[in-house]
């Protein structure tokens, strides 16, 4: 349910992140068609969602209200 550091999924066909709850660095999510951020509740680092449709979803207040973020958000 967690992952320590970086987590690159750039490019992907990932729609979810399931049960995923915290990534310890930056999570990495540019251009996938991810819908969901499921249970995510924390990102260590920066959250890079350019590209994808939660970028056109949510503003980064919105993203901020739902997951803390430590770093920058990218859409």
């Amino acid at each position: 349910t967690s992952v320590g550091g970086y987590l690159n999924l750039y490019g992907t066909p990932i729609e979810s992140l399931g049960n995923l709850t915290s990534v310890g660095g930056d999570l990495n999510l540019f251009g996938t068609p991810i819908e969901s951020l499921g249970n995510l509740t924390s990102v260590g680092g920066d959250l890079n969602l350019r590209k994808t449709p939660i970028s056109k979803k949510y503003t980064k207040e919105e993203i901020r209200q739902m997951v803390k973020i430590e770093g920058e958000i990218f859409i």
